[in-house]
């Protein structure tokens, strides 16, 4: 693992060391990226000109540019997020819009909770945006 993304790790320990915040974020973040993916990708910014039926959305900008980032991090990590990048934007086009909102939503709520009731600080994102990778 490369000293970035080690410096990186070392930094979200400090904001998150409650067992219950911990678990919470194991459920909450890839709720809330889902939910990013989902809506990112009603956008679509034109047509792939030799796919012409394909469209190309803010979505799949948005998932190429972590992949790119997490596989210049760390390969191997970086492989297992593109894969599950992947994966949710692709469950993000069966999934209905009100239950995409309601997931964000949800998700927000309880990593919110899990800051203020037992860290009792503010989410490290709040001082450092890349934490919100």
């Amino acid at each position: 693992m490369k000293l970035a993304l080690q410096e990186l790790f070392v930094e979200y320990t400090e904001y998150h060391r409650h067992p219950v915040n911990i678990m919470i974020h194991k459920i909450a973040v890839p709720m809330i990226f889902f939910n990013a993916m989902a809506m990112l990708d009603w956008v679509v910014l034109g047509r792939i000109s030799f796919l012409s039926a394909w469209p190309m959305t803010l979505g799949q900008v948005f998932v190429v540019l972590c992949a790119v980032w997490y596989l210049a991090m760390d390969v191997k990590l970086g492989v297992l997020l593109s894969l599950s990048f992947v994966g949710m934007l692709a469950l993000g086009w069966v999934t209905p819009g009100w239950a995409v909102i309601a997931i964000g939503v949800f998700g927000w709520a309880i990593q919110m909770a899990g800051h203020l009731v037992w860290e009792k600080k503010a989410p490290n994102f709040a001082s450092n945006a890349i934490q919100a990778l």
